[in-house]
């Protein structure tokens, strides 16, 4: 299975997004029975096409295929008295991505941070409910494309393939050296703020469970700059190539892109999560979270079918080699990719891939204080 972080590729956007963590609401099931505990887990992920026994990418009608995906990760609990906890997590990851065609090869970065509050309001019994506050944000580091190909034409760039190039006259002029704009560059940014209310306590065959929903608004902010899309002098736009009127090609690539208007993303999840023993040492939880999407100020592209719906399920499995710390193997399925996750991984570009579903293996440690 795959294990895939949300990257935003501006120029493709294949966004093989994907969470490829054991984010603070799977961290929230492990502490269940120990919620007066500080909670350390740590994270590593990692995805080829060995491991893709789903065969997602084979699946996708693209031109785009994941070639290597990887994330590590750290998260952590802290209990402040008897009804306050605060949770942080820190993730980075990177991805390769191949094509048949201009840019052959592309490599990304992003990082994300999360911070939580959490309070427990009232308890009943051996049932207790909490409200949740959380705050994110994702960038990935600005990316630069030097060759991009549409249709057979090459935007360039440095590549001795490009058909189109645009000189950085300054640079010629003050300093005599020759250089060409790449074809694109992107950044992409998302903030959110969510809020829920959850319900956890003991239950059957001394299992513990955690019911949740939850309501998450994030604003998502892509952006691409690019010289030669820009081009305005009328000479160079009834210039052809290749059959093409420079103008009309340029046109084309323009639409295609993401929309560089920030837009808004709420989504509203109901999760139902069990933790339980099953020998000394041994321990399985189980969850499934229900997402519904609406976005504000987003642009539809012509002919996208909007996605709004995703069913994610995830299985673990914990061992406890010592007391106070135990390792654990996660899967995650999804109906839709990773719709609801990763609000940046969702745009006119990369929507068609939010058809599909998607699956992920995760290991890690948990640590308790």
């Amino acid at each position: 299975m795959k294990t895939v972080f949300s990257v935003f590729l501006a120029f493709l956007c294949v966004a093989l997004p994907c969470r490829a963590d054991a984010d603070l609401s799977s961290l929230r099931i492990a502490q269940l029975g120990a919620e007066d505990e500080i909670l350390f887990s740590a994270e590593h992920s990692y995805f080829d096409l060995d491991f893709d026994i789903l065969g997602y990418a084979e699946s996708i009608e693209s031109r785009s295929t994941p070639e290597r995906i990887q994330s590590s990760q750290i998260d952590l609990l802290v209990p402040l008295g008897a009804r306050f906890a605060l949770g942080f997590e820190a993730k980075q990851a990177n991805a390769k991505v191949s094509r048949i065609i201009q840019p052959f090869t592309t490599e990304t970065q992003a990082d994300e941070k999360t911070v939580t509050l959490d309070y427990r309001f009232a308890d009943r019994g051996n049932h207790f409910y909490t409200a949740h506050l959380r705050w994110y944000r994702t960038k990935q580091d600005d990316l630069s494309i030097d060759c991009y190909e549409y249709s057979g034409l090459i935007l360039g760039g440095l590549c001795d393939e490009a058909d189109v190039r645009l000189l950085n006259g300054p640079a010629l002029f003050n300093d005599g050296v020759e250089i060409y704009y790449p074809a694109l560059q992107s950044s992409a940014e998302t903030t959110g703020w969510g809020l829920g209310v959850s319900r956890s306590g003991s239950w059957r065959f001394d299992s513990r469970y955690l019911l949740s929903i939850n309501a998450r608004l994030s604003e998502i902010e892509l952006g691409f700059d690019s010289k030669i899309l820009n081009v305005s002098e009328p000479f160079l736009l009834n210039s052809t190539y290749k059959g093409y009127r420079l103008g009309d090609a340029l046109a084309k690539i323009r639409e295609e892109m993401p929309q560089t208007t920030p837009w808004e993303e709420l989504s509203f999840s109901l999760l139902g999560g069990i933790k339980l023993p099953i020998a000394e040492k041994w321990g399985v939880g189980l969850s499934a979270e229900y997402f519904r999407i609406k976005r504000f100020d987003y642009l539809l592209a012509e002919d996208e079918e909007s996605y709004q719906r995703n069913v994610v399920v995830d299985a673990s499995l914990y061992y406890a080699p010592i007391d106070r710390a135990m390792v654990y193997l996660r899967g995650r399925a999804s109906s839709n990719n990773v719709l609801g996750l990763e609000p940046m991984a969702y745009n006119r570009k990369s929507s068609k891939f939010f058809q599909y579903p998607f699956g992920q293996l995760s290991l890690g440690v948990i640590v308790n204080f």
